[in-house]
């Protein structure tokens, strides 16, 4: 049976579907089954949202000089307040990462908002990262939200156990940095960025800076939270003593040496004097600007570095490398095919070379101008950094897993 909360949020995702000027997506994809603990499947879920809730915003400008002062008044409000679209989705995909990691490794996990972290009261349980979406959306006093877990690791991973810890609670921040990418890459796809994405894009990116914040301000008591045990497990593993400033540093310099970040603070601008809201995203010299995205891993922080060499209208080559840097160092090369067989037709190949191999490969055929059908496989090595973060399950020994899904995506 449909939950209440998925049908309001199908009906959210669906509304103000006239066609201006700005491309959104509302799409099916086999990865947004819960089932499938696919990160990239609820990824795409929340690019949905956003473009569609974005919609409204550029309804609003395009509408009267009374709807476009009261929204450039929503945008600066959202510097002070924390209830806004990025605030909402960055907390649910944080959570996410957790109970995605706890799933993983072969444990059972349930989700609560927090209404308060110092009286202890929580919510009810939620099993489905819909539900929680929905109770966050309909709770703006709420404190946060949390992730429970139960049960026991497969007994493969039981020996690195505190490892599987420390990237569980890792995850939560590692995930927002993954949606900043997965954001940045959807504007770089489409040319442009629009600025009202600019708090989501901001608050995902600095999530950890944000969230050590929080940690200081003992937020979450006096034990500390999530990075408490990150930071307690480098210690122990790799004689690391991170301060919480030295890990604010890395957060900053990761949001301020990507490309991303300084098209967004140029949109700024002028959308408060020049009232435009859209920004182009474009390569220079052939090359896309690079994106730079800070990660806690097992193995110890990293620093991925992303760019794309564009050598015609129909080929590009997409390429990262990604270095942890402190702990037990180690490089992880990506390398990608992006090719338009047709007008329509478009394949899509990454390789990852680390410890171990992984890859993927996409196809997807535009039936016309406003529907897109495709499927894809992503093979995942848990030895490697990005399987480690991303994999739906680590139930085999030598830690590979599949995702195979379809898609189907209405543009409008």
């Amino acid at each position: 049976m449909i939950s209440l909360s998925r049908i309001i949020i199908i009906i959210l995702v669906s509304i103000s579907q006239v066609s201006l000027g700005y491309t959104s997506s509302l799409s099916f994809d086999s990865g947004m089954i819960a089932e499938s603990n696919s990160s990239r499947g609820i990824a795409e879920f929340n690019l949905d949202f956003i473009s569609t809730t974005n919609r409204l915003f550029i309804w609003g400008h395009d509408s009267n000089g009374v709807t476009r002062t009261f929204l450039k008044g929503y945008f600066l409000m959202n510097y002070f307040f924390p209830y806004h679209v990025g605030s909402m989705i960055n907390l649910s995909y944080h959570e996410f990462g957790h109970y995605n990691r706890i799933i993983a490794t072969g444990q059972d996990a349930y989700y609560q908002v927090v209404y308060s972290f110092d009286s202890g009261e929580n919510g009810p349980e939620l099993y489905n990262y819909f539900d929680l979406f929905y109770s966050i959306l309909t709770n703006p006093n709420i404190s946060g939200a949390r992730v429970v877990s139960s049960g026991t690791k497969y007994a493969h991973l039981t020996d690195d156990s505190s490892r599987y810890n420390a990237l569980i609670s890792a995850n939560g921040v590692n995930s927002e940095m993954y949606f900043s990418a997965k954001l940045s890459d959807r504007n770089y796809s489409m040319g442009q960025g629009i600025i009202f994405d600019y708090f989501t894009y901001q608050k995902a990116k600095l999530s950890l800076y944000e969230y050590v914040k929080a940690e200081e301000d003992e937020v979450f008591g006096s034990g500390g939270g999530d990075l408490t045990t990150v930071r307690s497990f480098y210690e122990t593993e790799y004689g690391l003593d991170l301060t919480y400033d030295q890990l604010k540093l890395y957060s900053l310099a990761s949001y301020f040496t990507s490309a991303q970040t300084w098209a967004y603070i140029g949109a700024v601008r002028k959308y408060f004097y020049n009232d435009q809201i859209y920004f182009p995203v474009s390569p220079m010299s052939g090359f896309r600007l690079p994106e730079v995205d800070f990660y806690l891993n097992m193995e110890g922080p990293s620093y991925q570095v992303r760019s794309q060499y564009e050598y015609d209208d129909s080929t590009s080559f997409p390429f990262a490398i990604e270095y942890v840097f402190i702990g037990e160092p180690c490089i992880e090369y990506t390398v990608g095919f992006n090719k338009f067989l047709t007008p329509f037709f478009k394949t899509k190949t990454e390789l990852r070379v680390g410890k171990d191999v992984g890859f993927s490969q996409v196809f997807s055929y535009d039936l016309n101008y406003n529907f897109r059908l495709g499927s894809g496989w992503v093979h995942y090595s848990g030895n490697n950094l990005f399987g480690a973060r991303h994999a739906p399950s680590f139930a085999q020994s030598n830690l590979r897993s599949d995702e195979i899904f379809v898609f189907g995506q209405y543009l409008f």
